[in-house]
């Protein structure tokens, strides 16, 4: 579009019709493409139009000479493809929204479907637990079990809410408690929050490394960030074995989760941040944590090997 209307609009001896078709392909080129593309695409065809041009008539002595019958016939055409590719444009684009609204839905209530079958299965068992404490008037049975299936819906609470916000996060706006916090405070605090029963909790450790820690200041959201993590602890505790330990740790002004467990092999790990990655149950979860990181200025990083465990890297915005 750029190389064709601005030859023309040379050729016509500047004529204002032509001037305006220009202008109207620039933007059309703005609309269809993207910004980056768009800019590279109208610099290209600028140049190679000045170039033709200037090598028809220099140098090889040629010139288009463009009558008003030809630019009637040329901007009846025009305004012809105009249209047509405008409309093609708005099907193309109305069909693909709702295909991607369809797949999101899909994909959102299978995740909340396989997610929420651990916490319904914990719930009706400690249900039971709490009718057989309750026959033999088990007082410190039915507390420990109501505070397990407390604890089991707080979880499954905090699932979906990942689950919907990796929805929205694509129209992210900053959360009200967008501010700047301390990480080692940030994930006791998730630590704290996630439900994990004793032989979960016995294998996580944070902070046990020999070398010397140091606590950073990331500008951010305590919520999202506690998201991230819970989000890469469930999958470290679904996939990385039962026997597997997992370690936080701080290194620099990153956030290191690593656990000595299975590992992803070639094909998993290739699309493990795509949005509709849902091999083996990864990829909503795990594109959310992307995307949130790189909304709070940093990013996250994944080093696996098949059988020998797996490490996130969460950086920060210095």
């Amino acid at each position: 579009m750029p190389f064709t209307n601005t030859y023309l609009f040379i050729s016509s001896g500047y004529d204002l019709m032509w001037g305006l078709l220009c202008v109207l392909s620039m933007i059309l080129l703005f609309i269809f493409s993207k910004f980056l593309i768009a800019v590279l695409l109208m610099i290209l065809g600028f140049s190679c139009s000045i170039i033709t041009y200037i090598s028809f008539t220099k140098l090889i002595g040629y010139e288009i000479k463009l009558d008003n019958h030809i630019n009637n016939i040329f901007y009846s055409t025009y305004s012809v493809g105009v249209l047509f590719l405008t409309i093609t444009y708005i099907v193309y684009h109305k069909l693909r929204e709702e295909k991607t609204k369809q797949k999101t839905l899909e994909i959102l209530g299978r995740s909340i479907a396989h997610n929420l079958t651990l916490p319904l299965s914990i719930g009706l068992m400690s249900a039971e637990l709490i009718e057989k404490a309750l026959e033999n008037n088990n007082l410190e049975n039915i507390k420990k079990y109501t505070k397990n299936l407390r604890e089991c819906n707080k979880q499954a609470i905090h699932d979906i809410d990942i689950m919907l916000s990796s929805i929205k996060i694509d129209n992210f706006e900053k959360p009200k408690d967008w501010k700047q916090y301390s990480v080692i405070k940030c994930v006791n605090d998730a630590l704290n929050k996630y439900y994990m029963n004793e032989e979960q909790q016995q294998r996580v450790s944070f902070l046990n490394r020999n070398t010397p820690k140091k606590d950073f200041v990331f500008t951010g959201s305590n919520t999202l960030l506690c998201h991230v993590i819970f989000n890469l602890l469930k999958n470290a505790f679904k996939y990385a074995g039962n026997e597997a330990k997992i370690e936080i740790f701080i290194n620099d002004t990153n956030l290191h989760i690593k656990d000595n467990g299975n590992g992803m092999n070639k094909k998993l790990f290739a699309k493990l941040f795509q949005k509709y990655a849902t091999t083996e149950g990864y990829g909503i979860g795990l594109n959310f944590c992307k995307e949130a990181m790189r909304k709070m200025g940093g990013d996250i990083i994944c080093n696996s090997t098949k059988g020998k465990g797996t490490e996130f890297i969460l950086t920060f915005d210095h």
